[in-house]
């Protein structure tokens, strides 16, 4: 009996290990193919307390090759994808979750500082940013009283408004968009300042007369998963 129970709990921990292994490889292929990167690794790291992302973390290296072209902005959109990427597979198949998720890209020689994504989190990124593309509908239609349906009450979008009233009058209104993608970061809350997670989102402009993109920032209370700051040319 002592020779059968070691054995059985060997057993037991190479076939999860082959479970988790089996997940990183598909997260892996699935990144590789949307992003055509050269190469992806998913690994599990270990418990972690980094930046205020405390606990499991899977971590994600993506291999772009020598795209030296790549601005911050696309930067944490790929980051973004990869992240939602993993997040969604596991809960497709029901997996355990990490903490959090920890993405590097490669790109023209240089490596990106980590960025990460709590569970948590990702769980919100599909309202939120269904409420951000409802946003930019409502632009690009020119439905301007339309916008604040998509807001936290009271937040004021008349100086936003005007800018792109302003633009449309002198030709180069907003023709389109391209979400880029979403950003977990540290805010203020606007009543008393204390701190708390917000979700930023990413879209990049497309405007008459130009091929120039502009990047809109948007700002989400996850708390009520709604948006509450809207920037143009982000500074």
């Amino acid at each position: 009996m002592k020779r059968i129970i070691p054995a059985f709990i060997i057993l037991l921990f190479v076939s999860a290990c082959t479970v988790d292994f089996k997940g990183n490889q598909q997260i892996s292929e699935i990144i590789k193919k949307k992003l055509k990167a050269v190469s992806v690794s998913v690994i599990d790291g270990v418990e972690a307390n980094t930046n205020g992302f405390n606990g499991s973390k899977k971590e994600i290296v993506v291999d772009l090759g020598g795209n030296s072209t790549i601005s911050k902005t696309m930067l944490v959109g790929f980051a973004y994808h990869c992240a939602d990427t993993a997040y969604q597979i596991l809960t497709i198949n029901k997996a355990k979750l990490p903490s959090f998720f920890q993405v590097r890209i490669k790109a023209g020689g240089m490596t990106s500082d980590n960025m990460n994504f709590k569970s948590v989190l990702l769980a919100k990124d599909n309202e939120i940013t269904t409420k951000i593309k409802a946003f930019m509908a409502a632009v690009v239609q020119k439905r301007y009283d339309a916008l604040p349906a998509d807001m936290e009450p009271g937040l004021d979008l008349t100086s936003i408004i005007s800018l792109l009233k302003n633009a449309d009058a002198s030709g180069n209104g907003v023709s389109g968009y391209q979400f880029i993608g979403l950003q977990q970061a540290m805010g203020f809350h606007n009543p008393d300042k204390k701190p708390m997670e917000v979700i930023q989102g990413w879209v990049m402009l497309s405007a008459k007369g130009t091929t120039t993109k502009y990047p809109m920032l948007f700002v989400a209370n996850p708390a009520s998963n709604q948006l509450s700051s809207v920037y143009i040319n982000p500074k």
